[in-house]
């Protein structure tokens, strides 16, 4: 987490009121786990399972993400979206387009 002076948003206060005791090592729920052996947040656990190729089902779950309030932060996005309108004309090529309005959101799915 990186947090500047004078930050008081729910996640900085909730971490500074609630510090990790000394030694504290998180687990990484049977995702891959990084050099450290632990996982202390919960972009920590995302990680672990992205390397491992699994998508991060139940937040609620993980006391990482609980204590961080992941799993409100993504209840708040989920009605969040866009609808296009429009045309585009391009020659007859295969392809993809991309609309990206600044922040991605990827889910990984188990296959």
């Amino acid at each position: 987490m990186v947090a500047e002076i004078g930050d008081k948003s729910e996640e900085v206060v909730g971490a500074l009121s609630n510090p990790l005791p000394e030694g504290y090592c998180g687990p990484c729920y049977g995702g891959m786990e990084p050099a450290s052996g632990c996982c202390q947040t919960c972009d920590d656990v995302r990680e672990a399972y992205r390397k491992k190729g699994w998508s991060l089902q139940n937040v609620d779950d993980i006391e990482q993400c609980k204590r961080e309030g992941y799993g409100d932060k993504l209840r708040e996005q989920s009605d969040e979206g866009c609808n296009i309108h429009g045309h585009v004309e391009v020659n007859k090529v295969g392809g993809n387009f991309h609309f990206a309005p600044g922040k991605s959101f990827q889910v990984h799915c188990a296959r």
